[in-house]
């Protein structure tokens, strides 16, 4: 499951978990978000949530990471603030 991937992922050195879900409701999103944020910080690892800066705001993750089609990076960081990370690919 997605608790024991995340924790397996720090454990075993990872310095970031990126948190991937597409079809997910904006709740159960916000969900998973909250999870993840909860066992990277217990790990020292940092978070980023995939395209959507208003979760990574709410979950209080490190950064987001944005596609082609996604918010600017300036629109992004609007929303996740000045320290958040933004990834763009």
């Amino acid at each position: 499951g997605l608790e024991r991937t995340a924790a397996a992922a720090a454990a075993g050195g990872a310095q970031v978990v990126q948190l991937r879900e597409k079809g997910l409701s904006d709740r159960e999103l916000l969900e998973r978000a909250r999870t993840v944020r909860r066992l990277t910080r217990d790990a020292g690892v940092l978070f980023v949530v995939n395209d959507r800066p208003d979760v990574a705001r709410l979950a209080d993750a490190d950064g987001v990471h944005l596609g082609q089609d996604d918010l600017t990076v300036a629109d992004a960081r609007r929303v996740v603030g000045p320290d958040a990370l933004v990834g763009v690919s």
